[in-house]
């Protein structure tokens, strides 16, 4: 696995563990009643994509 994947890779993870952390009681995942899939809800999307943005900017900072 390349840098940037790793990366990418960690971002996810640290950003998912955190915003279930920070979510608390608030609903975090839905259930699409189709297909099973599951995905977050837009209140955890955009803290999800927020924090992934930090982490992402700190590890290409960390591997130059």
């Amino acid at each position: 696995m390349d840098t940037n994947s790793k990366n990418i890779h960690t971002a996810c993870n640290m950003a998912e563990e955190l915003v279930e952390l920070q979510m608390g009681d608030r609903p975090t995942w839905s259930i699409d009643h189709f297909d099973g899939s599951e995905s977050l809800t837009e209140d955890a999307q955009d803290l999800f994509n927020d924090i992934y943005h930090i982490v992402m900017i700190h590890l290409e900072k960390h591997d130059q």
